[in-house]
């Protein structure tokens, strides 16, 4: 979409500081998320504490609109589902977009499996989760860091121009999330300590405002709008 609108529009603007060498013109209007953070970011809420909100602990498998069935046959392991079973999950959901393989339920894992299509209530649910395993969209990693899930992005290496792969190292870095490659998802989510996970900042650039002032010729205006 940001490729299509870029050479058509006024101003541009990005949500992700690593997008910029993609859109030379573009300015930065995201949340503080990289620049001079490090390890100050304080860390997410124990695991043991996130696992005790939930009823049941619930993990939840995303792949947004498209199809990704890489990622689909790689947790439809008994693998996977011990992994979740150590790490406290009860109920594991799958939503599979328009891929046709739907994992399979694993009798003895103590887990409660559901698979769904779409589900418009899906961000919502992702809120609530102990732990989210997505494809690496912009849109949902910031939906997800912003309700303070732990989050482990797979990229869609199969996507066209994909920046997925730059954007999650990017964030990884930055202990925001973790960001595993299809073939290597088990195994380094069996040595994954998810309690060294960071929280998402809360400040934010005030270039997305400004912008839309400057448009609509209303630079009179409050800025903490």
């Amino acid at each position: 979409t940001g490729r299509i609108l870029y050479p058509l529009v006024d101003i541009f603007t990005v949500q992700w500081e690593q997008l910029l060498p993609t859109f030379p013109r573009a300015k930065y209007a995201g949340f503080k998320t990289c620049a001079g953070a490090g390890g100050t970011l304080p860390l997410l809420p124990p695991m043991s504490s996130v696992l005790a909100e939930g009823n049941p602990p619930t993990a939840i498998v995303s792949v947004g609109t498209t199809r990704f069935e890489s990622l689909i046959r790689a947790i439809d392991d008994p693998e996977f589902f011990g992994i979740l079973k150590r790490i406290g999950i009860k109920k594991l959901v799958v939503q599979i977009g328009s891929g046709s393989h739907r994992p399979s339920e694993r009798e003895g894992s103590g887990i409660d499996l559901e698979v769904l299509e779409y589900s418009h209530d899906l961000p919502q649910r992702m809120k609530s989760a102990a732990l989210v395993v997505s494809h690496a969209g912009a849109g949902t990693i910031l939906d997800s860091l912003r309700s303070g899930r732990r989050l482990v992005v797979v990229p869609n290496e199969a996507l066209m121009d994909n920046h997925q792969i730059q954007l999650g190292m990017a964030l990884q870095a930055h202990s925001l999330l973790f960001c595993f490659r299809t073939q290597e998802l088990l195994p380094k989510l069996h040595e994954a300590n998810l309690d060294t996970l960071r929280s998402f900042p809360r400040s934010h650039s005030p270039i997305f405002a400004e912008s839309v002032r400057k448009l609509l010729q209303l630079q009179g205006y409050a800025a903490d709008w």
